[in-house]
């Protein structure tokens, strides 16, 4: 792996799937996606989030043991921190995380510190998501290029989170009222789930 990463391919995809026939790995695995999950390098950063997915949403199919709690924690932060370097991917993650009724991992996902994370980081990006004339100036993180894309996947995070999780706050209802009226379409069919 260390071979991999100093030629900078991003191997944090598959490593969960190496568990499979790396039964001790267990906490080298864990640790490398927690590094990857926090670094500064958005392939890496992505390619951890994709990594974590597959071990939150398959663990059971691939006969592997529950990943650590906080991983989780990881990808709640994140979305709560807008941590740039990968949030579009966290947004989506933690969307199809929630929405698979079939998730081995469904109550480690609804922690109330996992939920409130989201919650947070939902309610900061209304503020940060709202569209503007070209000359205004935004505090936000986000390039005002990239936010029809995050307000999209944070519609849908929010449109998941009030159908599966049962949640009715605030915030949830106005991203739900201010997505089904938005001038994109990609923003208003982010909250049609079925």
């Amino acid at each position: 792996m260390e071979d991999l990463a100093k030629e900078h391919l991003h191997v944090e995809q598959v490593l969960p799937a190496l568990l499979k026939i790396w039964p001790d790995g267990h906490a080298q695995v864990a640790d490398r996606l927690r590094r990857g999950l926090v670094s500064s390098d958005p392939g890496q950063a992505r390619a951890s989030l994709a990594g974590l997915w597959q071990w939150l949403a398959e663990s059971d199919s691939l006969g592997l043991t529950t990943p650590p709690s906080d991983l989780l924690h990881e990808l709640g932060s994140i979305i709560c921190s807008r941590r740039q370097t990968a949030l579009d991917t966290a947004l989506d993650a933690a969307a199809k995380l929630l929405d698979d009724e079939q998730s081995p991992n469904r109550e480690m996902l609804r922690t109330p510190e996992f939920l409130n994370m989201l919650a947070v980081g939902l309610s900061y990006l209304e503020v940060e998501t709202t569209y503007r004339l070209d000359s205004q100036v935004s505090a936000s993180g986000i390039p005002y290029d990239l936010v029809p894309e995050h307000r999209a996947k944070a519609a849908r995070l929010a449109a998941v989170l009030s159908k599966h999780t049962g949640q009715e706050s605030e915030v949830l209802r106005r991203w739900l009222e201010s997505a089904r009226i938005d001038p994109l379409p990609e923003v208003r069919n982010a909250v049609r789930i079925d």
